[in-house]
């Protein structure tokens, strides 16, 4: 069971070096996991800040500045509040939302997870990485 985030784990990503959180992010990356997610989603910007205490919304329609979060896909469309519906996966009900090797964790219920965001502890327990240690 995991938990939607509702306490930003700012103070973890603000106690960490930058390459711990990069190696955290490549990890999340590197299990298969995607978030998807809008370049205009405040809720998706809610949930990146978990891995990046000073990433902006306006970041997130930098693509250059997005590099740093692989496991991201962008399915937002050209105007605000549209989305790409060939983009989502299956089950989707909106952004952000997570699959992990095209699986939906399930929520407190076990019931497949339609979408929100995740604390970190839990992004780390479904994707198998290590939460960074203080420096």
């Amino acid at each position: 069971m995991y938990r939607p985030f509702i306490a930003l784990s700012l103070a973890l990503f603000s106690q960490i070096t930058s390459a711990q959180a990069d190696t955290f992010r490549q990890c999340v990356a590197d299990s298969g996991a995607v978030m998807y997610s809008a370049w205009w989603c405040k809720f998706c910007h809610k949930q990146l800040l978990e891995f990046s205490p000073t990433l902006t919304r306006g970041d997130m329609h930098d693509a250059e500045k997005m590099k740093a979060f692989p496991f991201v896909k962008d399915c937002g469309g050209e105007n605000p509040l549209t989305l790409t519906p060939s983009c989502l996966p299956s089950g989707a009900r909106g952004v952000p939302f997570w699959t992990v090797r095209n699986n939906a964790p399930a929520d407190e219920d076990g019931k497949p997870y339609s979408g929100g965001g995740f604390d970190v502890e839990s992004i780390a327990e479904f994707t198998g990485c290590a939460i960074p240690k203080n420096r």
